[in-house]
């Protein structure tokens, strides 16, 4: 499974201009919305604070994987922000995150929100997808290294 497969460059987002975790909920929610993955933030929105309100995904170092499935989400999508500069996201370590990986999938698909899970965990943990998003200086060029590291991942 590619993380690639469930997004486009259009929702890779470089230097978001975002304040506080709220503000990250609320700009991936919207670019769910845009992407056609749900038909308004709002259902994305209710449905990723819920989910943040169990336990922060800020999983330490500086990056924060928000995710969910919902009942409105029509089709799974990811989306990819770097932020302008980094949050408090509650994350596990304490640090501020960065880098946001966003999934949401359709509430029936509870075996696909784990693989794709699992997906970007692997992306995360490959030697240089975070420099890749850290130094990125543009949407299209860090989709294309994202898929390129991928083709090279044994298990995809």
């Amino acid at each position: 499974m590619k993380v690639t497969d469930y997004m486009s460059p259009e929702q890779v987002y470089l230097d978001a201009p975002i304040r506080g975790k709220e503000e990250i909920l609320h700009f991936v929610s919207q670019a769910f919305a845009q992407c056609g993955a749900a038909p308004d933030k709002r259902t994305v929105y209710d449905c990723m604070k819920e989910r943040e309100d169990i336990m922060s995904t800020g999983i330490g170092g500086g990056v924060g994987i928000p995710h969910a499935a919902c009942a409105g989400v029509t089709r799974p999508a990811v989306v990819i922000a770097r932020l302008a500069r980094p949050v408090d996201f509650q994350a596990l370590d304490a640090h501020p995150v960065d880098v946001i990986i966003a999934m949401v999938v359709p509430n029936a698909r509870v075996s696909l929100h784990l693989r794709l899970l699992a997906a970007i965990s692997r992306l995360v943990k490959s030697t240089n997808f975070l420099d890749d998003v850290r130094s990125a200086s543009s949407s299209g060029d860090l989709f294309s290294h994202i898929k390129e590291i991928e083709n090279s991942m044994a298990f995809h």
